[in-house]
């Protein structure tokens, strides 16, 4: 609720709204909002690389803290005027003259000294509205600390689960790159051993070739020198005996040479 106390609203525009107390070496972030440099500071180091306004979530595209000096004198000035940051103190509408001061727990409501000897409010919990008011930024701070650690863990978590991500994208980009070296290897291996195996086959037939050319050449000519002998026996078969028995030794020397 507005309120038009220049007082209270004084004291509005130097609070931090991160620790809820008076600007300390108050700094102005690129949303125009103030807050000690220490708080802004140990807030985005829990927020890691992103730097959102704690109070409008806007972010800024880098770290960027400008210090206002006018600022940190009006919060200089804003303690001395009441120190402690005591809320203002407003006039009791059912008891004229008097100030609501108080403040009853179990109700939850401001009261004055006189409302406190009502019958309605009588035996509560009351305690002082400043102190109270303390106590209870007290315990906002407390709970922002613990709501800005699990957010920190939540963060961290996710990083590591980035990481653990990139990880093993990495991990399984080696094996792939290692499991294609290994296979081109074996593919390497396998194509000379194709072309090791050809070049052998192609020699063997090649010997081989010569070989049954060789062979051939020489039955040619085995049969060649058979007919020229058979023919010259033909012939000596008619001729003088004595010279017939000198060509059956030469006949059968011939003969066992052919002979395989």
């Amino acid at each position: 609720m507005a309120t038009s106390d220049p007082v209270r609203l004084l004291q509005e525009e130097v609070t931090c709204a991160i620790c809820l107390d008076y600007l300390h070496e108050p700094v102005t972030i690129d949303c125009g909002h103030n807050f000690c440099r220490a708080c802004i500071t140990r807030c985005w180091d829990e927020m890691g690389r992103r730097f959102p306004c704690p109070q409008c979530r806007a972010r800024s595209p880098k770290r960027k803290l400008r210090p206002n000096c006018q600022l940190a004198n009006v919060a200089t000035a804003a303690k001395r005027l009441r120190p402690g940051m005591s809320l203002p103190q407003s006039p009791c509408p059912q008891h004229p003259g008097e100030d609501l001061w108080l403040f009853c727990r179990r109700d939850g409501a401001t009261l004055c000294p006189a409302c406190h000897h009502e019958r309605a409010h009588r035996g509560h919990d009351l305690v002082v509205l400043d102190e109270e008011g303390q106590a209870t930024r007290a315990r906002l701070r407390g709970v922002l600390g613990s709501l800005r650690a699990q957010r920190k863990a939540l963060e961290d978590a996710g990083t590591r689960q980035e990481l653990q991500g990139a990880h093993l994208d990495e991990e399984a980009a080696i094996r792939r790159q290692r499991l294609g070296d290994e296979f081109e290897g074996l593919r390497h291996f396998l194509s000379k051993a194709e072309q090791d195996l050809l070049s052998s086959l192609a020699a063997a037939e090649h010997q081989a070739q010569a070989a049954r050319r060789a062979r051939g050449a020489r039955l040619s000519a085995n049969a060649q020198q058979l007919d020229r002998l058979l023919l010259e026996a033909s012939r000596q078969r008619k001729g003088y005996w004595p010279l017939q028995v000198a060509f059956i030794k030469h006949f059968l020397c011939a003969c066992q040479v052919l002979m395989p």
